[in-house]
């Protein structure tokens, strides 16, 4: 019988995986400080440190080749193809939702993100739900109804930010790269258009690199290491836990997003916000005892 990881690879494990969504937590703080940044202007940085970042270390240690391994295949170009266009959409709806003040509503979107998750799995996947499944997908989407009835307004935000991510770990669950030689070929494919925007953007301004000062200039390069460093710990932590202690800890992201949002930001919580995210946590509290019942 499968006794699972040894305790010292489990400590290990937790220590990566609570870094990772630490950080993921507390992010929005980091790109808020480039607010004054043009968001397109931030994205393209962060795809480039990004891709510089990742084949730098994947060269050093000696594993580029699985980058290029990455395109080698039809199925592996598509794959990556379709995973870039899907993180770097969501990067840039976060970037840009950060610097608008609407934190609250990306956090909204990830709390979101596993039940979609389950969803895809049920649609593409051909997974069987289990009831409680089932109900907690169906309170998840009552919650998205309710915030659009009663503000009028799709929360486009947290839809996008939801489903790109869903869909972004749809694609990396079928793909054949490894975490991050696989983010290294997503950034590659991603980094021409980011190059080619910051040429074209200095025809109208000079752009945030050259005309500020050696602050911006660092928050911008770090971009590469904000993306990287949690995806790192995230995918090397996650192998030595049970998958149902990661569904309970991706939780702490949003709760931490949501509480910079409303504490540090300002950001408004109302009456409107409290009812859509019951609905949205009583969807969590379903599916989390779903995982943990399952677990046991």
């Amino acid at each position: 019988m499968n006794a699972g990881p040894e305790p010292g690879a489990r400590a290990q494990g937790l220590a990566s995986v609570l870094g990772a969504f630490v950080i993921w937590g507390l992010l929005p703080i980091f790109w808020k400080q480039l607010a004054h940044v043009d968001p397109f202007e931030v994205v393209a940085q962060r795809i480039l440190w990004t891709a510089i970042l990742t084949c730098s270390l994947l060269a050093v240690a000696g594993r580029f080749r699985e980058v290029i391994a990455a395109f080698s295949t039809r199925r592996g170009l598509v794959a990556t193809l379709a995973s870039s266009f899907f993180i770097s959409t969501n990067g840039l709806v976060f970037v840009w939702a950060v610097a608008a003040g609407r934190i609250t509503e990306v956090s909204l979107g990830y709390y979101v993100n596993p039940l979609l998750n389950a969803l895809l799995g049920i649609l593409v996947l051909r997974e069987r739900p289990t009831p409680r499944q089932g109900v907690a997908i169906g309170l998840a989407a009552i919650g998205v109804v309710y915030a659009t009835a009663s503000r009028g307004v799709v929360p486009w935000v947290s839809i996008v930010v939801a489903a790109c991510f869903a869909l972004y770990g749809l694609v990396r669950k079928v793909a054949p790269a490894e975490a991050l030689p696989g983010l290294a070929a997503e950034m590659a494919i991603a980094a021409p258009f980011g190059l080619a925007y910051l040429c074209v953007a200095p025809a109208v301004t000079l752009g945030a690199f050259v005309t500020n000062g050696v602050g911006t200039k660092a928050l911008l390069m770090s971009t590469g290491v904000a993306s990287a460093l949690p995806l790192y710990l995230f995918t090397r932590g996650a192998r030595r836990l049970a998958y149902t202690t990661v569904g309970l800890l991706m939780y702490i992201a949003p709760t931490m997003q949501l509480g910079v949002a409303v504490l540090v930001y300002g950001e408004p919580f109302t009456t409107s916000h409290a009812i859509t995210f019951a609905f949205i946590w009583a969807a969590i509290g379903l599916y989390v005892s779903d995982l943990w019942r399952r677990s046991r």
